[in-house]
């Protein structure tokens, strides 16, 4: 169990999913939070560099096929509203600024309710406890509050998403360079959650590293990215970084 120092953003989502944890696995930006954070029960891995996220108040979590219902009922019941956004309508409920996206896996017989979640048939490397972690707040380190998607795991479903594009067609950047912020900050997670993973998910990252260390316009997407939120301005600088550092993680991972 991973226990970190919780933002005030994932205590307020753990209040909300702390007690169907057992049904949602956290994913996208707010399990790079968790992937990122330091590690209070191992003190000496600390990140190795600064650490650069996009901010977010979202929360995508993985939610099992057979627990939609009881899902959606607890998100009601603690006071979350169905967004009545179109690109957000049948997935999404918000309270205040939090708001709770549901994802789903392959199912052939959904529910009603079930069908109007987005599908990603990756979702179901989640079900391998190995490529999920259970998360604690440094205040009560032995309780677990969230499940996460491992760094590996999370790495994978990143590739996954890579060429994504927005709702109104401008191409999202930001995944490009999350697995970077993998790479480079949480190295020796990364190495250990890919040893432990499964092939399927041992490949996808592998996918992954390729392409950010082939200096093509995925990598050029992730620097554009990081310049943008650490207002560095030496793209071409950044992109040898992401070079370097994907190069040094395969070879590691290849050991």
């Amino acid at each position: 169990m991973k226990v970190i120092t919780a933002s005030d953003f994932l205590r307020e989502a753990a209040d909300v999913l702390s007690p169907i944890s057992n049904d949602v696995v956290v994913i996208g930006a707010a399990a790079l939070q968790i992937v990122l954070a330091d590690d209070l029960s191992t003190p000496a891995e600390t990140a190795t560099i600064a650490l650069a996220i996009t901010p977010t108040r979202d929360v995508d979590v993985a939610v099992e096929m057979t627990a939609v219902e009881a899902v959606v009922n607890h998100l009601e019941h603690e006071g979350l509203q169905a967004s009545d956004e179109p690109h957000e309508r049948g997935f999404t409920w918000i309270r205040g600024d939090l708001k709770v996206q549901l994802v789903r896996s392959f199912h052939p017989f959904p529910s009603e309710t079930a069908a109007r979640l987005p599908m990603n048939p990756q979702l179901s490397l989640l079900h391998r406890d190995a490529h999920r972690m259970a998360v604690a707040f440094a205040e009560e380190p032995d309780v677990p509050r969230l499940q996460s998607a491992t760094a590996a795991a999370l790495t994978a479903l990143k590739q996954v998403a890579f060429g994504r594009h927005r709702p109104d067609g401008s191409p999202v950047e930001r995944d490009y360079h999350d697995v970077y912020a993998v790479v480079s900050a949480r190295p020796k997670d990364l190495e250990s959650t890919y040893r432990a993973a499964e092939y399927h998910v041992r490949s996808l990252v592998d996918r992954a590293l390729d392409i950010l260390a082939a200096g093509g316009p995925e990598t050029q997407a992730a620097a554009r990215q990081h310049a943008e939120i650490t207002g560095e301005g030496d793209i071409s600088a950044i992109e040898q970084a992401i070079i370097r550092d994907t190069t040094f993680m395969q070879r590691r991972l290849a050991a």
